[in-house]
């Protein structure tokens, strides 16, 4: 049983162990996309990440995941 904004929303075991691991993926996703964020700002000599070192990052990381 969990709450997500007030509301209590009731889940098998097995959904909540998937909600879990997307939750999981996603702040995986996120710690890698700020990471790839930070090199290019970097690179760039930029002491601020800008909304196009974080589009750049994202199409690096979608790339590798891609495989």
């Amino acid at each position: 049983m969990d709450d997500y904004g007030g509301a209590e929303i009731h889940l098998e075991p097995l959904e909540e162990a998937t909600l879990e691991q997307v939750h999981l993926s996603f702040l995986l996703f996120l710690h890698r996309l700020a990471e790839e964020a930070r090199t290019n700002a970097f690179a760039n000599k930029s002491k601020i990440i800008k909304p196009e070192h974080t589009i750049s990052a994202a199409k690096v990381i979608l790339k590798k995941s891609r495989g």
